[in-house]
């Protein structure tokens, strides 16, 4: 293809990429507000920052000299304590204590816009990194479909830490891989270890470190300095006693009837081979994230690793979802830039935001309010649940890409 014709191509590609995210935009801006309704009973405040609590309540033991991991003292400064037991890394709760410094209801709020604002701005930085330049106007709705986004949505509800380590992995690949973003291997590593300190089962995230030695770099000298600065302000007892706590897992009890429909998003929900199959895209990621190392094709393994997350993470719930994002989105990216299928990635979009409160919708509203219809037929079918099966297609497009560059 000459070079007048090339560019007239990619310029195509570029607006179809544009009036597809649109599309995909303005389904989730219309949905947005609908989704609380339907995703708990009690509106779109209920659960009340409960992750944040705990985060918040481990930074108050910081300032007062407690136990960072002893989730007893000062329940009694928030309001409605639940789940009050810190579960990461020592170092994590750095941020936390300095929003303990504020009353628990302004500390809430400043951590979930500060979140929301990181987050927007990492995704906008890797449309940008893919040749996408969203007006102001693109920019604001694109604000809007991400506050929107079910999981993202459930995030800001609770508090949870899920949307900065999102973030950080958006600007990891836009520094890293993106074909138009600027080249900060060691930045782009260091990054990427940084979001996955809080939450260790996201590790197949750093896929796409493993094609570059420098990213490695990057992210080992980030991970040591971590450490340092965790052993030096904590001790090594405060680290033992976290590594007795990640060892011995939330331990929050069952997750609830094995009968019913998931209200949450549970991959392989009441599967036999539930374990084998996490274990199979956990090899896949491994194995495919080596050959796209071999191959170049290092966006498609950060592509990969994101989409795996939810799908072999031990405990995957809908926040998991949200780890998903920045995979979800530079598979997009990739399929609209090379001539492949960017619908694929756009729907898998739509069905992860869609999966909890259809199955929501229908437990709430569908027997009580239309009970001829089939509703036991439409359960066992939303059983196998829309966002296990979009981003186990998203994943195995990723996989399929790589191979085909052997």
């Amino acid at each position: 293809m000459s070079r007048p014709s090339a560019a007239r191509a990619l310029a195509d590609a570029g607006d179809r990429t544009r009036l597809l995210l649109l599309s995909l935009v303005a389904v989730l801006c219309l949905t947005a507000l609908a989704v609380p309704l339907v995703q708990f009973g009690g509106g779109p405040l209920r659960f009340g920052g409960v992750d944040f609590k705990a985060y918040y309540l481990a930074g108050r033991r910081v300032l007062a000299g407690y136990p960072l991991y002893a989730d007893g003292p000062l329940v009694h400064v928030v309001p409605r304590p639940r789940a009050t037991a810190f579960l990461y890394p020592p170092v994590v709760v750095a941020p936390f204590a300095a929003l303990a410094t504020l009353p628990s209801l302004p500390a809430r709020a400043a951590w979930v816009a500060a979140q929301l604002a990181f987050l927007w701005v990492s995704v906008l930085a890797l449309a940008r990194s893919f040749g996408l330049a969203p007006t102001r106007g693109e920019a604001l709705l694109a604000f809007v479909a991400l506050v929107g986004f079910q999981p993202v949505l459930f995030l800001a509800r609770i508090g949870n830490v899920s949307g900065a380590m999102a973030g950080l992995f958006c600007l990891s690949a836009a520094v890293t891989v993106a074909p138009e973003g600027p080249d900060r291997p060691y930045l782009g590593g260091a990054a990427a270890v940084l979001g996955v300190v809080p939450k260790p089962f996201a590790a197949p995230a750093l896929a796409g470190l493993l094609g570059d030695r420098r990213r490695l770099l990057g992210g080992a000298l980030a991970l040591l300095a971590l450490a340092v600065v965790s052993v030096a302000a904590f001790g090594p007892a405060t680290h033992r006693t976290y590594l007795a706590v990640l060892l011995a897992g939330k331990g929050w009890g069952p997750a609830g009837d094995p009968t019913a429909l998931p209200l949450h998003f549970r991959p392989f929900y009441r599967v036999p081979a539930a374990d084998a199959l996490r274990g199979v895209h956990l090899g896949a990621a491994l194995g495919l994230s080596l050959v796209a190392a071999r191959v170049g094709a290092d966006a498609r393994a950060v592509a990969l690793g994101s989409l795996a997350v939810p799908l072999v993470a031990p405990t995957a719930n809908t926040l998991t979802l949200v780890l998903a994002l920045p995979g979800l989105l530079v598979a997009l990216a990739l399929e609209a830039r090379e001539g492949g299928v960017p619908w694929l990635p756009a729907l898998a979009l739509v069905g992860v935001h869609g999966s909890v409160p259809l199955s929501r919708l229908v437990v709430r509203f569908g027997p009580n309010g239309a009970p001829a219809l089939p509703w036991g037929a439409v359960e066992r079918l939303l059983v196998v649940q829309p966002a296990t099966v979009a981003l186990a297609a998203a994943f195995w497009l990723c996989g399929y890409r790589i191979l085909r560059d052997l």
